[in-house]
């Protein structure tokens, strides 16, 4: 089970989104904006729990902080090398990856087949815990 946060500003989007997640036994949170996902991740760094969000879903285009100024954050600013998943309903998927540059992550564009995405994140779970040479597990 892994703690996801997903960040998206529309809300039915992000209902559905948990609601698959959550379905496939992860624990979710959901932030509204960038500006509200760093709030939360900030807190990972004094809950008492110890624990970290382990993937990070953002959309694009959101207000008061683009999905992309969110990745330049958590990378950069924060120094964390946690899993992140875009969410784009962008024409321009090459230009949005450019734009993205080296920061190491998976563009998925909308709409998405949800069983495609969960899957990503199963993969991405089974690199995390066993390596990249998934075959150790």
């Amino acid at each position: 089970m892994a703690r996801i946060l997903i960040v998206e500003d529309n809300a039915h989007q992000a209902s559905l989104l948990s609601m698959w997640l959550r379905k496939n036994r992860h624990e979710v949170e959901v932030a509204s904006n960038g500006a509200d996902a760093q709030a939360r991740l900030q807190a990972d760094d004094r809950a008492e729990d110890g624990r970290c969000i382990d993937i990070l879903i953002s959309d694009v285009n959101m207000p008061e902080m683009t999905g992309i100024e969110l990745v330049r954050w958590v990378r950069h600013e924060r120094g964390l090398d946690i899993p992140i998943l875009i969410l784009s309903s962008r024409c321009d998927q090459a230009d949005l990856a450019g734009e993205l540059g080296s920061q190491s992550v998976r563009i998925f564009a909308k709409p998405f087949s949800p069983s495609r995405l969960v899957a990503e994140i199963e993969n991405i779970l089974t690199r995390r815990t066993c390596g990249e040479d998934a075959t150790r597990c």
